[in-house]
């Protein structure tokens, strides 16, 4: 099995991405490129591109024959050596562990996407239930406002009936100013409420995304 690899540092880059060149295959079975060729050409119903072979085309437009790990087991069906005997069980093994490795990643892929659907459905949960509380609050300032608004025309009004200073007009003034400062206070945390809302939307909208 050693033997697989002597002298093939100028085929790492190849092996990395589990494609190899005709050039490679033909040596590691002990037969001649033509020979690869051959088989292909002669058994093109069970040797699929895409499957077995991917065609690379570099920047001078030329072509090249890659072959996977499943191609190469598929040539090893055509090929009787010694070689290709090793050859065939190596790239069995590679494809095994490739798929395994697949499988082991896409377990861990479906667990993380179960956790962060549950995460989203939980914040997106958090997100409503803050935009309802926020909702009522800025509709409480609203009644609140516009109860103060009405007390203060009220009090105008009032107000306007009195020309002169009495004690009567004095403790109306009195009155619309306390109504004016209640109003505003309402004014002051419906403004702080609203920005709240607006910020954590924002916020909340970005972790969704």
């Amino acid at each position: 099995m050693n033997s697989l690899f002597e002298n093939s540092n100028p085929q790492v880059e190849i092996l990395n991405f589990q494609t190899f060149t005709t050039e490679y295959v033909a040596k590691r079975y002990g037969t001649s490129e033509t020979n690869i060729r051959d088989h292909k050409r002669e058994h093109a119903d069970e040797i699929v591109e895409g499957i077995h072979f991917i065609v690379e085309t570099n920047k001078f437009r030329k072509t090249a024959i890659k072959w996977t790990l499943r191609g190469i087991i598929k040539l090893g069906m055509f090929i009787r050596s010694k070689e290709a005997k090793c050859f065939r069980l190596w790239a069995e093994q590679e494809l095994e562990k490739t798929i395994l490795s697949e499988l082991a990643q896409a377990k861990e892929t479906k667990a993380r996407n179960v956790e962060l659907s549950h995460k989203y459905a939980d914040l997106e949960a958090y997100a409503k239930f803050e935009a309802k509380r926020h909702g009522d609050q800025i509709n409480g300032y609203k009644s609140q406002i516009s109860k103060h608004n009405a007390v203060i025309v009220k009090l105008k009004n009032e107000l306007a009936e009195f020309k002169t200073s009495s004690p009567r007009s004095e403790s109306l003034q009195t009155l619309l100013e306390y109504a004016r400062k209640e109003r505003d206070f309402y004014k002051q945390k419906l403004q702080k409420t609203e920005k709240q809302k607006r910020d954590k939307e924002l916020v909340t909208f970005r972790v969704l995304q």
